[in-house]
């Protein structure tokens, strides 16, 4: 997965987020103006679920909108890569 700097920052804001990716997010480094992110099926379930989570319980209804798109668009890099036969990136 390649991040945008603000996708990159919702990340870093999710409360139930396994700490080794959680720890892959923060030691990412921006490679043209992109930050790569590895994440094998389950580790991406679990990132979309921590989004999911976070997203029913701010009352931020900017930040819900912002962690839905994040969510959408992840589902379908994961959705691709499952149709590949790749492993998500």
């Amino acid at each position: 997965v390649e991040l945008t700097r603000s996708e990159r920052e919702l990340l870093l804001n999710l409360l139930h987020i396994d700490r080794e990716v959680e720890k892959r997010v923060v030691n990412t480094r921006p490679v043209a103006n992109r930050f790569p992110l590895e994440l094998d099926q389950k580790e991406m379930e679990g990132v979309l679920s921590a989004i999911l989570s976070e997203a029913n319980h701010t009352d931020d209804r900017n930040m819900q909108k912002a962690y839905e798109e994040l969510r959408e668009r992840l589902e379908a890099l994961d959705a691709s890569a499952v149709e590949s036969g790749k492993p998500p990136a």
